[in-house]
């Protein structure tokens, strides 16, 4: 599985500019090709080899940063989303509805992670369930990623009180991957 080249550089980018006292800590710990692709220069478009562009080096910053196997991911999807919305202006993006936000991400996933597939398979007032039906890297950085990513965005709609869980996971065995998502 290959990822777009934007997502390792938001993944740079995060620990660069919020966890700069690890970033030599991190670099030394990546695999030679993960760090071959973060020492070059990375083409936002480009496609890069998922285990060296993402999982690995979300991986490892999730044990050196926060302790824990989840957060990387997370905080990764989340940078993504404030790097993307920054693009567009973040005053702009508070009128954004919550259904273009939802969209965006449903496009963003597909679009960036190769041999992907997400739907919508419920959509009710401040509640969807997202449904990965297709990922060819079974990998819960994905997952996670994308939750984060879509958690921040949300947020910069004027979203409050979101909640979102993962309660099936292909990464775990089941069929699909079922994100559900709540917010006031």
């Amino acid at each position: 599985m290959n990822v777009k080249g934007e997502i390792a550089i938001a993944i740079l980018k995060l620990i660069k500019s919020k966890h700069p006292a690890y970033y030599n800590e991190w670099i030394k710990s990546l695999p030679i090709s993960s760090k071959e692709t973060f020492i070059n220069y990375i083409s936002p478009t480009g496609w890069y080899p998922a285990d060296e562009a993402v999982i690995v080096p979300v991986q490892i910053m999730s044990h050196i940063i926060f302790k824990d196997d989840k957060t990387g991911a997370w905080q990764s999807g989340r940078f993504n989303a404030r790097m993307r919305y920054n693009r567009i202006s973040l005053f702009f993006s508070k009128f954004v509805l919550t259904g273009y936000v939802i969209k965006k991400g449903i496009h963003l996933f597909k679009r960036s992670f190769e041999h992907s597939e997400i739907i919508i398979a419920e959509k009710k007032k401040k509640h969807v369930k997202l449904h990965i039906t297709k990922l060819s890297n079974h990998d819960p950085v994905f997952e996670n990623w994308f939750a984060g990513w879509m958690e921040q965005s949300l947020e910069i709609a004027g979203c409050k009180n979101i909640i979102i869980t993962i309660p099936l996971s292909i990464n775990g065995g089941d069929k699909l991957t079922e994100i559900l998502i709540s917010w006031k």
